[in-house]
């Protein structure tokens, strides 16, 4: 028998419903929230309570840490984040607000018990469990009944639910949630009760599918829509000023340059060559690209080549190379976009001594007290010199200083140590030192303008469709369970979601803008062939990928641009 149970209860009604009686319902009014509750029986029976490894209580008192997915699936899909509570006797929660009129199913899987989902993960963990909780009799749904938005005197609380605060809640943790479209019907039901700003987006995405994106002035006729074929549309809980995939903001020379590891160099960098070469996978590889040399103390020239400055035939890093920048322009009606790409995160490779301060103490103080500073700001100078000389100055730039550029995405998670390390405790520590020690070098090496944290995407172990690292089942498991690479295993939910909240402290104490890749990759599991790469605007062997978080995520980039443009310049 499971030994969990579950209890989701409708907060704005209070009633609840178990997981553990045939085909239990329950209705919510859209805007209203549901709690879930996993109880882990064996934790209440011996009377131990949940904590971290390592933590207090330990020994036989302590209940260890099971990992969950927790999926809703309906008019939207929304993925939960489960949450152990510490000090309980095994309880995890889940809340999530429910905005989107219609049925919902609710799914509840097992993956990891006995901490092998969080701080226990190692070489020794092989096998992902893939038990579903609810199925068979045990069945729960969600029906989320219409309810227009309503005012609501917020001193007593009286008047209606306010969509507002349930949007301005739900953006805390999330930025957004994949609907259900059909931009074919003359009329979409659930248009009555969604916002100004999301009707007025939905309708931009529709006529862009429909119509093709030559209808947008900025993009090449036959460029590929938003939707990309697919159902679902990732629709902000916040759509306020947010358009299909903008480039106005772009004025003169514009010059984004991301710093970041493959995932972004296989999604957002593959889809903006992809897009502004109006969907052509072949043009898009032929494009010019300048290689730079930004090392602190290189004296080498660029290098003019096609494609890429790595290897032109592979993807992600190896196709950008670890080497150089690649730096691509594009003329557009308002002006001249710049991208630069920088492989793994800068710190990956010409960092590598302040890379280093994940293991050794002598590091850690070359890079964080100052006492040598050439491996961050210099570099961040270098480049800003060898590609900002070649530029007209940018809005707001200072007389005299350097050409830095209008905007720069960082992105670095992939490559944490997940194995020697983790993401529990130390692990957790040494990301977020290492993350604001390089905030602050960007800054450093002169650069002022808008510096955005583009998230860490969610790493897939599913189990339909099964694939990547993923294998076959487990012959020493339980049923359904299955064989996991044992270099994957640590870069399990709990850990990302772990290192993700991390990432966003240290972003928001140094005011970067924030890009939520973590919300639109979570609940996408067949977008992605390897678990953890959303491919964009490529195609791999003979099967195209579908492409929809990685345009989704590039749309979600240059929104915040171009939101960020008008609140206050180009540029500064």
């Amino acid at each position: 028998k499971m030994p969990y149970s579950l209890q989701l209860c409708s907060m704005d009604g209070g009633a609840c419903v178990s997981g553990t009686w045939p085909d239990q319902r329950l209705d919510v009014i859209a805007g209203g929230s549901v709690n879930g509750a996993i109880i882990d029986q064996r934790c209440v029976a011996t009377r131990s309570v949940l904590s971290e490894l390592g933590g207090e209580p330990a020994g036989p008192e302590r209940c260890p840490i099971s990992s969950f997915t927790a999926i809703l699936n309906g008019p939207a899909r929304i993925y939960p984040w489960v949450v152990p509570r510490l000090g309980s006797h095994g309880i995890y929660d889940f809340t999530t607000p429910l905005l989107d009129a219609g049925l919902y199913e609710l799914d509840i899987r097992l993956d990891f018990t006995d901490d092998q989902g969080d701080c226990r993960c190692g070489p020794n963990t092989t096998k992902i469990l893939f038990r579903h909780l609810l199925n068979g009799s045990a069945r729960v749904s969600v029906r989320v009944l219409p309810g227009r938005p309503m005012t609501i005197d917020r001193t007593t609380g009286t008047g209606g639910v306010d969509h507002e605060l349930v949007r301005e809640r739900a953006a805390s943790e999330a930025s957004g949630r994949w609907v259900k479209m059909n931009c074919s019907a003359s009329q979409d039901g659930a248009q009555e009760w969604r916002t100004r700003e999301e009707r007025a987006y939905v309708a931009k995405a529709c006529s862009t599918s429909l119509h093709g994106m030559a209808t947008v002035g900025h993009l090449p006729k036959g460029t590929p829509d938003l939707l990309r074929g697919q159902e679902r549309l990732f629709l902000p809980y916040n759509a306020r000023g947010w358009e299909v995939l903008p480039l106005s903001f772009v004025r003169g020379d514009y010059w984004i340059h991301f710093e970041v590891d493959s995932i972004t160099l296989r999604g957002e960098a593959e889809e903006i060559h992809y897009l502004l070469n109006g969907g052509s996978a072949y043009r898009a590889s032929r494009v010019n690209v300048t290689c730079v040399v930004a090392a602190a103390g290189s004296d080498a020239r660029p290098e003019q080549k096609v494609g890429a400055c790595g290897d032109v035939r592979s993807v992600g890093i190896r196709r950008n190379s670890a080497s150089f920048i690649n730096w691509y322009t594009y003329d557009l009606p308002s002006g001249r976009l710049h991208v630069s790409f920088g492989a793994g995160g800068g710190f990956l490779q010409h960092l590598t001594p302040c890379f280093a301060l994940l293991q050794t103490n002598a590091t850690r103080m070359r890079c964080e007290l100052g006492t040598n500073r050439s491996y961050g700001r210099s570099y961040f100078a270098g480049l800003y010199k060898k590609i900002g000389s070649r530029l007209a100055p940018s809005l707001g730039q200072a007389p005299g200083g350097p050409r830095t550029p209008d905007a720069v995405v960082l992105n670095s998670a992939l490559h944490h140590d997940f194995v020697g390390l983790g993401a529990c405790a130390e692990g957790s520590e040494r990301y977020g030192r290492l993350l604001a020690w390089w905030f602050t070098e960007v800054r450093a090496g002169g650069f002022a303008g808008p510096l955005v944290w583009r998230s860490c995407a969610m790493t897939h172990f599913s189990d339909d469709p099964v694939r990547g690292a993923v294998g076959a089942p487990a012959a020493d498991g339980p049923p359904g369970a299955r064989v996991i690479a044992r270099h994957w295993v640590c870069r399990s939910r709990d850990n990302l979601l772990r290192l993700h909240r991390v990432a966003l402290s240290v972003a928001r104490r140094h005011k970067l803008l924030l890009l939520d890749a973590m919300s639109i990759s979570d609940a996408m599991p067949e977008a992605t062939w390897d678990n953890r790469h959303f491919s964009g605007g490529r195609l791999i062997g003979k099967k195209e990928e579908i492409q929809v978080v990685s345009s989704t995520t590039l749309n979600a980039l240059l929104n915040l641009l171009n939101l960020q443009g008008r609140a206050g310049g180009t540029a500064r």
